[in-house]
């Protein structure tokens, strides 16, 4: 008795490589199996191999399902047949979603709502997370989803997967890098903050340069200057000034009377100006802000 098996339905993408597969099919006495494959609807696409198992053919570009019959004799009178739909679809199209950086205990949001189908089917979505810390995503099968941050400083990978209603799916990875501050000093009129990478940021007015050479005022923090492997700051009225591990010092801001050590004391704006300073200069305290691991400021 022989037993007919043209293999699982399948869904593949337009000019997709396919092969079909009848190596389920079974004799009962062990006789040799003989094949024959042939295409009995959809856009006729030309079988390779149509009298082994395993024909193969590329996938049209034209959208839809395609069936194939398979014919299976060991020899004897009679023989059986079974068929299979191979369907084509289109596979979603996920948006490429750059990596950014963010700081501890914020709400972060990881965005996919530019991810479509061409087919124009209904897509669902599927927010994982596959490295670091663990952190709650909030609203994982949404476009848009959302996490808190952990309170340290560390490294998180998502993933999200878009399928449509055929099973077609696609993903995109994210990296988001996690921050923290580590000093936050306040002037009168502006806030300078050092983070957990050695980069300086800054808020509030920026009258004189003190938050680098941008727009005037930031109600949001900002990189202020260019500078990497900063260990502290400190504030003047209208001056910001960065301690590199080596003692070195950089100023910006207003130079009046020579406050940002410039030799000449003509009032000027200065952007990160190299000040001689002993190696082993360091801060005296100042009205400064601790940052709890809570996120709070105290």
């Amino acid at each position: 008795m022989i037993t007919a098996n043209a293999g699982p339905d399948q869904v593949v993408a337009p000019s997709a490589a396919v092969t079909l597969d009848a190596s389920g099919s079974t004799q009962s006495g062990g006789k040799r199996l003989t094949f024959s494959w042939e295409q009995t609807s959809g856009a006729p696409v030309t079988l390779t191999g149509a009298t082994t198992a395993n024909p193969t053919f590329t996938a049209p570009a034209e959208i839809g399902p395609l069936e194939f019959l398979v014919r299976v004799d060991d020899g004897a009178p009679g023989d059986m047949t079974d068929t299979v739909i191979v369907t084509v679809d289109s596979t979603p199209i996920v948006p490429p979603i750059a990596d950014f950086e963010t700081m501890t205990v914020t709400k972060v949001y990881l965005d996919a709502s530019q991810g479509f189908d061409p087919d124009r089917e209904g897509l669902t979505v599927t927010w994982t997370q596959t490295s670091g810390p663990a952190v709650t995503i909030d609203g994982a099968s949404s476009p848009i989803a959302s996490f808190v941050s952990p309170r340290d400083r560390t490294d998180l990978g998502f993933r999200v997967t878009i399928c449509d209603s055929s099973g077609q799916c696609a993903s995109e990875d994210v990296a988001v890098t996690i921050h923290k501050w580590t000093r936050i000093v306040a002037a009168p009129s502006h806030v300078v903050a050092l983070r957990s990478d050695g980069t300086v940021w800054g808020w509030g007015m920026n009258n004189y340069g003190e938050l680098g050479p941008s727009i005037r005022h930031h109600g949001y923090p900002i990189r202020i200057n260019d500078l990497t492997g900063v260990v502290d700051v400190q504030v003047g009225p209208s001056g910001t000034f960065s301690r590199l591990a080596n003692g070195m010092l950089y100023a910006q801001g207003y130079n009046s009377h020579g406050s940002l050590g410039i030799a000449n004391v003509v009032p000027s704006v200065a952007d990160s100006v190299t000040v001689a300073t002993p190696v082993d200069a360091k801060f005296q305290s100042s009205p400064s802000f601790a940052y709890a691991g809570s996120g709070s400021l105290s």
